[in-house]
């Protein structure tokens, strides 16, 4: 069988998807010996990857949701032939008329576009139903459709009236590099940590005001780091609160998977403000190195942390400050607990795995 895997997002740059993507195409060559891989691919990686014999890497530099990619990657798609095409976003072109698999992460961009565009109005209007016609059109012509979580799948059959029989659900896992014991001591710091993007619907101006809330009233300020790369939104964030004169706030833009576990591992806690997701990857890596984890009360993260979270109001920047204040009280002892059995239940959330389901996919697929 031939397959083509559009991982042109390939990359922890590219926040969640680039790592769903990495992890993905690194987990399905140690599974599958068998079936012949197409890997599309940015120059980047194309130069700098080394796969599998049954891996063939094809450089792809069409920019996502653009006219080229309409035109241009149906007419790769004609020359590979694949037997399966999985896009891992929902930017199938229209007039691609092949077997397909899509991965739908999240419907955010549904419900919260407005909020996250940087064009006048009329051209947001322009490009969101341009937007919501190839959603559509990928997730109503794929033979499956693989998501993350129930509440995705519950959203999609809510939104589009597709057929329950065709979407998949395969939750993400956590890289190994975040399993790891660390051979330096540990020591919680002073801070508290965020990682993923600056987009509005994360709510990261909820969690610095509650920070700044809870610094009024202490002699040593909490730390907040955001880990959120470098893009407008970050750094339309970073100078309002360089305006506001929030010195608490450290803005990192990079930081390797080694580093990031100790963030994760040292802090008070890793803080996930956010209005929706279709997952919340961070916060299981988070469990993983052995941090404590507060997070929004939406069904998403309830679905994926369970009883392993601390949870509050994102609507209520109180809620979220007495949630930290819950967090700085809690003794070494209870603290340690919870971290315990949160270790334990990430176990279950591996990349394998969601290798293994998706190959059992195109396998179902290609029967058909």
């Amino acid at each position: 069988m031939k397959i083509a895997i559009d991982a042109r997002l390939y990359g922890v740059e590219n926040k969640g998807i680039g790592r769903y993507t990495q992890e993905l195409v690194n987990n399905l060559q140690t599974q599958d010996k068998e079936n012949n891989y197409f890997i599309l691919l940015r120059k980047k990686y194309f130069n700098k990857l080394k796969l599998a014999n049954n891996f063939r890497m094809i450089q792809t530099e069409y920019r996502h949701y653009s006219i080229s990619e309409q035109i241009r990657l149906p007419l790769l798609l004609n020359k590979i032939k694949p037997d399966i095409f999985h896009a891992l976003n929902t930017n199938v072109p229209l007039i691609y008329s092949g077997r397909l698999v899509v991965t739908v992460h999240d419907m955010t961009q549904l419900d919260f576009n407005r909020k996250a565009t940087t064009l006048p109005i009329p051209f947001y209007a322009i490009k969101n139903l341009a937007y919501r016609d190839l959603f559509r059109s990928s997730v109503s012509k794929a033979s499956a459709i693989i998501v993350p979580s129930e509440f995705v799948k519950a959203d999609l059959l809510d939104l589009f009236g597709i057929s329950v029989n065709k979407i998949v659900v395969i939750p993400e896992g956590v890289s190994s590099q975040f399993r790891k014991p660390s051979q330096a001591k540990r020591s919680i710091g002073d801070y508290l940590v965020y990682v993923g993007s600056s987009y509005p619907h994360k709510n990261l101006h909820l969690l610095i005001a509650a920070v700044n809330m809870l610094n009024k009233q202490k002699k040593k300020p909490i730390k907040l780091k955001l880990i959120v790369g470098n893009d407008y939104f970050s750094r339309r964030l970073a100078s309002q609160v360089s305006k506001e004169q929030f010195s608490f706030v450290e803005f990192v833009s990079q930081v390797t998977d080694s580093n990031l576990r100790l963030i994760y591992r040292d802090s008070l806690a890793f803080v996930f403000p956010s209005l929706s997701e279709g997952f919340g990857l961070p916060g299981l890596e988070a469990m993983a190195t052995g941090a404590l984890v507060a997070c929004s009360n939406i069904p998403t993260f309830k679905e994926v942390y369970g009883d392993n979270a601390i949870y509050f109001d994102p609507r209520s920047d109180q809620s979220l400050a007495d949630t930290i204040l819950k967090i700085l009280k809690m003794s070494s002892a209870k603290r340690a607990k919870r971290i315990k059995k949160s270790q334990g239940y990430v176990k279950q959330f591996a990349w394998s795995k969601t290798a293994r389901k998706t190959l059992e996919v195109y396998n179902s697929i290609q029967t058909l």
